[in-house]
């Protein structure tokens, strides 16, 4: 059964959209936990396919970002990084950033994803 995890760089992050920006955490929070609960009821999915809602965006190499769709106007928005391990079933929950840093938050999140890779290989 799918679960979720919590990288150890996560809880630094998300505390500042916690505080913040209250409303667009919860959100894509939301949108993360949907997410699980769709590949929990529906095993045959696959990662794409459970995906496909519009606040899901691939970023490549394995990692995920959810919104805090559906937008809204003067809203900061935001995106919540994870990576789907369909070896554990585990959703990895990496980091929280804004739309205006999402390059440096993908480059920063592209390692913390292989790493997860290498870690899920051995076990």
């Amino acid at each position: 059964m799918w679960v979720l995890a919590y990288h150890e760089g996560f809880q630094a992050t998300a505390k500042v959209f916690f505080k913040k920006n209250r409303k667009q955490f919860d959100q894509a929070i939301t949108n993360v936990e949907e997410l699980v609960d769709l590949l929990r009821l529906e095993p045959s999915l696959t990662i794409q396919q459970a995906t496909m809602p519009k606040c899901y965006h691939n970023e490549g190499k394995g990692l995920f970002a959810a919104d805090q769709s559906p937008p809204r106007r003067g809203v900061v928005e935001i995106r919540l990084y994870f990576y789907p391990d369909e070896t554990t079933k585990t959703v990895h929950l990496i980091r929280m950033g804004k739309k205006d840093s999402q390059p440096r938050d993908i480059e920063s999140c592209r390692p913390i994803v292989e790493e997860i890779r290498k870690s899920s290989r051995r076990e």
